[in-house]
């Protein structure tokens, strides 16, 4: 357990307060951490917000990009009226469907859905589809250019349809083309209203011939010819079609035939008895006779009248229109879902990232989370790069008085760590301070060059070391070439400090580049040169100011650290993650080091707008 950590606990007891600290993703910290806060709705938008912007910028660029290069299609419906067609009970099977008396007889649900699922399979025939085809050529037609051959290729550009709780039925066409959109579903109900008139009409023409069939039988018989027989029998015809008089004659008809039957066998031919029951079955036939051609005469008549003027069941309610617009892509429709999607998507992304995330984001969680104090905290500043590390105090003469700026606050920054780091007065202060980090990328180099700056602005004199062998920059900052000589050649041929440290533009600075890069760096540092450097150094400076590697994937930092007076760890904010932290902390520490505390780099002011209040 740290130093700092035993003070926690040592407070917490105090005060009577121990609570266990949970990290998203990570083990439970040490029992003396509070729990991380957590932050608002607006707060996480406005930190995420650019992630928001570039989600939702995005998406509104695919969707446009498609909906702008995406082929039109055009959309046309033909409306039909189809009444059923009331059910025929045929009495005799000889008899055709025309010809049998109609009856009501209600239609149930079942009955009703499959007559007209069968209308919709006929529509969309193979044999009604492919006379469509032939008639608008579409074969030639450039839309269909990639469709698939014959009728199945039309057949997946239409869609037929019935209007709930009614006798309409919908023909919708959408294809690429805004006039064979409404050619196709007028041309389908044209061609399916005429096979359906052509299908009545042979009908009715078969009846009628079998009508005429029927009473050429019947006139054949009643002049007692005796040429070919007749293949329709004009009593059964009639007995199918006729009404009540036809049938009671018939019944009539039969009885005379049975008492003239019983008659034969008690009276003679001349029997008055005889003759007046053989008169009767005579006028008894002519008038059955009469009577059947009358009724097939009368259904002949209805049949020829029903051929010309026949009244189809499909009607066309609303013929299909040019229409004027595509259906897809609607341009305006697209870009304000791509754009709703977006900002939800993006809101959800944030969501997901901030409940993820294991970063360090503000001072406060530094002292809460990883145990070690924070000594300062510095603004990301726009333009300024890793290698770009000019010391910050000489850039505040560009900056307007009374403008709150971020090299402004930067300074500031930099001597709030000097104040605290240093405890200026007291004896414990540190005189050889290394910075370093966890991870690389976190801008150490940064914090060491301006801190060391910061320093100097006290008047007394300070020597900042570039100690990072595998990455030095910080002779970029007081624009120096890469040195040929420096820290390696001193500890390793023993060369005067002096003739390798080199003035900078900032007052009471100066400077020890690393030198040529050894083969093995933290060897050249275990030696007992450096630590008689160190305190040759502090015999001509006041403070001495260590740049070294990230603690993780060197091992220069951790022999470095227990020869110096304090540590100071450096990491980014929003991106270094704080089980990284946790483990340079314990490796530094398992060492021997003395860990001042820590700084958290880069902090945008937008996100963390509480820690840089506008104070004029």
């Amino acid at each position: 357990m740290t130093p700092y950590m035993e003070r926690r606990l040592q407070l917490s007891s105090q005060n009577g307060v121990v609570q266990a600290f949970q990290f998203p993703g990570g083990e439970p910290a040490d029992a003396a951490a509070p729990r991380r806060p957590s932050r608002s709705l607006w707060d996480i938008i406005v930190h995420r917000r650019w992630l928001i912007v570039a989600f939702t910028a995005a998406v509104v660029a695919a969707v446009a990009l498609w909906s702008y290069t995406t082929t039109p299609i055009y959309e046309a419906t033909t409306v039909l009226q189809i009444d059923p067609e009331r059910p025929r009970a045929v009495a005799f099977t000889g008899i055709p469907s025309e010809l049998a008396p109609q009856e009501d007889i209600r239609f149930n649900e079942r009955v009703f859905e499959a007559y007209y699922n069968t209308q919709y399979e006929r529509i969309r025939s193979r044999s009604l589809l492919a006379r469509v085809e032939a008639a608008l050529d579409l074969n030639h037609h450039p839309a269909f250019a990639n469709a698939q051959p014959g009728p199945a290729g039309l057949e997946s550009y239409i869609n037929v349809s019935q209007v709930k709780r009614t006798r309409m039925v919908q023909i919708t066409a959408r294809v690429p083309d805004p006039a064979l959109a409404a050619a196709i579903p007028n041309r389908i109900a044209k061609e399916y209203i005429r096979a359906a008139g052509q299908e009545g009409l042979e009908v009715s023409e078969f009846a009628t011939r079998w009508l005429k069939s029927a009473l050429a039988s019947l006139h054949s018989r009643s002049e007692g010819s005796s040429g070919t027989p007749a293949t329709v029998d004009p009593y059964a015809v009639a007995a199918a079609v006729g009404g009540d008089l036809l049938r009671t004659l018939k019944a009539d008809l039969s009885h005379l035939e049975r008492e003239v039957a019983r008659a034969r066998t008690v009276y003679g031919p001349q029997h008055p008895k005889m003759m007046e029951l053989e008169a009767d079955l005579a006028y008894a036939k002519d008038r059955l006779d009469n009577e059947v051609q009358s009724e097939l005469t009368k259904r002949l008549k209805e049949l020829e009248l029903s051929a010309q003027v026949r009244v189809a069941n499909i009607k066309v309610i609303d013929a299909a229109e040019r229409p004027r617009t595509p259906v897809t892509p609607n341009h305006q429709r697209d870009l304000m879902l791509a754009l709703a999607g977006g900002l939800v998507g993006g809101l959800a992304l944030a969501f997901v990232l901030e409940l993820g995330d294991t970063t360090l984001r503000s001072a406060r969680e530094v002292d809460l989370i990883t145990q070690l104090p924070s000594v300062g905290t510095v603004p990301a500043i726009r333009g300024f790069t890793r290698r770009m590390l000019a010391p910050l105090d000489d850039l505040q003469s560009l900056v307007r008085e009374n403008q709150l700026r971020p090299e402004r606050i930067a300074g500031e920054a930099f001597r709030s760590i000097r104040a605290t780091v240093l405890k200026r007065g007291a004896e414990t202060a540190p005189r050889t301070i290394l910075v370093t980090s966890a991870q690389p990328s976190e801008g150490k180099s940064f914090i060491a060059v301006n801190l060391a700056a910061a320093l100097a602005k006290t008047g007394h004199p300070v020597l900042l070391i570039d100690g990072d062998f595998h990455q030095p920059v910080c002779h970029h900052a007081f624009d120096l070439e890469f040195p040929k000589v420096g820290l390696s050649t001193v500890l390793a041929r023993g060369d005067a400090p002096a003739s390798v440290i080199v003035p900078t533009g900032v007052s009471n600075l100066s400077f020890l580049p690393t030198g040529p890069r050894p083969a093995d760096p933290a060897a050249l540092l275990s030696s007992e040169r450096l630590s008689d450097l160190l305190n040759d150094l502090r015999e001509q400076y006041r403070w001495v100011g260590i740049d070294s590697p990230p603690v993780l994937p060197a091992s220069d930092a951790a022999v470095l650290a227990p020869i110096v007076d304090g540590v100071l760890l450096v990491t980014r904010a929003h991106a270094t993650p704080v089980e990284a932290v946790w483990v340079a902390r314990d490796r530094l520490e398992l060492q021997g080091a003395k860990i001042l505390g820590l700084v958290l780099n880069h902090v945008r002011l937008t996100r963390d707008r509480y820690f840089y209040a506008n104070y004029g």
